[in-house]
């Protein structure tokens, strides 16, 4: 059945226990960023759709479909002309996301190949303010899914994020360790003092700069494809491991039997 348009404003509070939340545990990126990652990685081919590697228990349609989906009718890839902005709440299905991620990835892909490939010396303006704008579409999809996924989930939908933690990790991860992408924002950062920032622009060139260095843009190249198995793993493990602790709960059942059991309810339950 389609998605009925509710407020998500408790997704906070509902995201602390699902492990990759749009919570921000302190030694994580900033979510503005962390969901910002993409570059050469083994599992992402220039030509690849986004799902090559995706788990059975994804739609195939949406693993092999991901190229075609802009011209498939999908609303998250139409434009977004509800009140205030929202969402089509009432033409999503769960389907429509595995190949908005992909067609997702592959635009923010493109952007930050963009930024690293700039023969311009890096500037706050071509590298830190680009990078920050970059990736529109996979920020508005993923956005909309977590908070979905958090706060009116469905066996559908939770099969959707089985297949997508791991994907987005090793997007995520990629992103980071691009050796051109960081090695614009080193610059900048080893010469923020002379740059003239004022305090916003210092503080997320400060961001950044740690989020890369975070996510293992110094290590070598063995230690970063290790790192980023380690992420993709540990985003399989905790999204499992959060649906399974909503499974238990779901089932839980407190069961009155005797009068002595209502004792200290308000007399009109």
């Amino acid at each position: 059945a389609p998605f009925a348009a509710r407020s998500v404003a408790d997704e906070a509070g509902r995201t602390a226990a699902r492990g990759r939340g749009t919570l921000r545990r302190p030694d994580e990126p900033f979510q503005r960023h962390q969901s910002r990652r993409y570059t050469s990685h083994p599992k992402f081919p220039s030509n690849h759709s986004g799902f090559s590697d995706m788990p059975d228990d994804i739609d195939t349609a949406s693993r092999e479909g991901a190229a075609a989906a802009a011209s498939a009718g999908n609303p998250l890839l139409a434009p977004w002309d509800g009140p205030y902005g929202l969402a089509p709440f009432a033409a999503l299905q769960p389907q429509h996301f595995a190949p908005a991620y992909a067609v997702a990835w592959r635009a923010h892909h493109d952007e930050l190949d963009a930024i690293a490939a700039n023969p311009e010396p890096p500037t706050f303006a071509n590298t830190l303010a680009v990078f920050d704008r970059a990736g529109e579409l996979l920020t508005r999809v993923n956005t909309l899914f977590r908070n979905l996924a958090a706060a009116e989930t469905s066996p559908e939908l939770q099969a959707v994020e089985r297949a997508i933690a791991p994907l987005q990790a090793a997007h995520d991860s990629a992103t980071y360790m691009k050796a051109a992408l960081f090695a614009r924002v080193d610059a900048l950062h080893a010469r923020r003092d002379a740059l003239g920032l004022d305090p916003e622009q210092a503080r997320l060139l400060d961001r950044v700069h740690l989020d890369f260095v975070r996510a293992g843009a110094r290590l070598a190249p063995a230690a970063q494809r290790r790192y980023a198995e380690i992420v993709e793993r540990l985003a399989t493990l905790t999204t499992q491991f959060a649906q399974n602790v909503l499974a238990d709960e779901a089932g839980f059942q407190l069961v009155l039997r005797t009068e002595a059991d209502l004792a200290g309810l308000p007399d009109w339950l």
